[in-house]
This record gives structure tokens, C-alpha cells and sequence, in this order.
């Protein structure tokens, strides 16, 4: 009888969790949109009050679906975006700071240089000098 009354417990526990799971796949989906689309000024706050969430609920929600925390993975968002800037276009890092939603382009370089371990001038130096090789490693396949 104990022996059923655990496994009956367990099958449970084990079904409301995948249940959990299911209904939690569109909400993974919603919510990191969202902050993909307002990446500049959202806050864990905005999140929670946009989908009628609990901040908790939010904040395990992101962590279970990108394994980064609500902050963590706003800022390497706001770095990737930095990053194909800085790839893809002439402007400067001072301009380039402004698109991710930093203020100061000192605060940028900073994080730039914590997430890279280098400053954006930097890594668009690498890129350049790194494309050449890539453009001659091309010719030679074609």
C-alpha cells in the first residue's frame, strides 16, 4: 500500500510538471519576444506587468529558457546587437552605444570589454583584419 500510494504521488508530481512545461512553452516565447522588441528600456517589472505575471514567475521563466538571468540575458542581448552593429556598419561606438540603450558610451565600453574581453574598436580591428583571410580561404575553395 505504500509502495502505491508513492508511486501514485510520483506519477503525479510527474504529470503536473510536464503539464507545467507545456503551458509554459508559449509563455517562454511571448515573454522573451518582448524583450527582444522593447530590449532598450524593459525591466523584469515591465515583463511581469505586461502578462500579468508574478516578477518571480518572470524571473524563472527566462532562467529556465535561456539559463541566464533576467539581467544577464538582456545584456548579452544588448552585446550580440552591439556586436553585428559594429560588423555591419561605419558608425561610431559612441553612436553604436546609444542603439543597445546605453547612456553613456563609457558604460558600454566597459560592458563591450567584460562581455568580449576587448573594447568595440578593438574587436571591429579584429573583424577587419580577420575578413581578408576569409575572403582568401573563399577564392581558393571556389
Amino acid at each position: 500500500m505504500l509502495v502505491g500510494l508513492i508511486t501514485r504521488y510520483c506519477l503525479t508530481t510527474m504529470e503536473s510538471s510536464l503539464a507545467d512545461n507545456i503551458r509554459q512553452a508559449p509563455d517562454h516565447f511571448l515573454v522573451l519576444n518582448y524583450i527582444q522588441s522593447n530590449l532598450n528600456t524593459v525591466t523584469l517589472t515591465d515583463v511581469a506587468e505586461h502578462f500579468g505575471f508574478s516578477v518571480s514567475y518572470c524571473s524563472r521563466l527566462i532562467k529556465s529558457s535561456t539559463g541566464l538571468g533576467f539581467n544577464e540575458w538582456k545584456n548579452s542581448l544588448r552585446m550580440r546587437r552591439a556586436e553585428r552593429m559594429l560588423l555591419n556598419t561605419n558608425k561610431t561606438v559612441a553612436a553604436i552605444s546609444e542603439e543597445p540603450g546605453y547612456m553613456n558610451p563609457e558604460t558600454f565600453i566597459r560592458c563591450f570589454k567584460k562581455f568580449t574581453q576587448m573594447t568595440p574598436a578593438q574587436y571591429r580591428k579584429q573583424v577587419e583584419i580577420q575578413k581578408p583571410e576569409k575572403d582568401e580561404n573563399q577564392k581558393k575553395k571556389g
